[in-house]
């Protein structure tokens, strides 16, 4: 369902509003030589709001409503610039989950990877066959040993 033709979620008897919806919404974009940044309120991650129907609407998808048509249901509106904020319908294109996912990584914002440490807390290198896996967790062999080593010690023998 597109963006702009969704039912509002929460019905209201407030007269409509006086002004059309492109016009309150490019109000609120400051165009710069490359973006056009969104200046009204954002969410956490920097991406736009905007109220359209009386629901909230990401300010991108609503741009590219706005000047390219309406947007298939299961598409995401990418951005080319990397900028949250901008509302440019030229940095803005259509595209999968997945086509996103693989830009993030072929850009470099993917976090995978990037956290992944070379040694374990004892400093025992995580290689080879000091390296297994549980649950998708990375563990290390020299610590497991040293744990069971603590934990299966032999009993000392009482003397009466």
């Amino acid at each position: 369902m597109a963006v702009l033709d969704a039912p509002s979620r929460y019905p209201t008897t407030r007269p409509q509003r006086k002004k059309p919806l492109a016009e309150r919404f490019w109000a609120k974009v400051e165009k710069t030589p490359t973006c056009w940044n969104w200046t009204a309120s954002t969410r956490r991650d920097g991406y736009g709001w905007f109220n359209v129907n009386n629901g909230a609407q990401l300010a991108h998808r609503v741009s590219y409503e706005l000047c390219k048509g309406p947007i298939e249901d299961g598409l995401h509106v990418l951005h080319s610039c990397d900028n949250p904020a901008c509302v440019n319908p030229n940095h803005l294109s259509l595209g999968t989950h997945q086509d996103n996912m693989d830009e993030k990584v072929a850009r470099g914002r993917s976090t995978a990877g990037r956290h992944i440490k070379p040694f374990c807390k004892r400093n025992h290198e995580f290689t080879g066959a000091n390296l297994y896996m549980y649950r998708g967790n990375r563990y290390c062999r020299a610590c497991r040993a040293e744990r069971r080593n603590k934990t299966n010690k032999p009993q000392i023998p009482n003397h009466e």
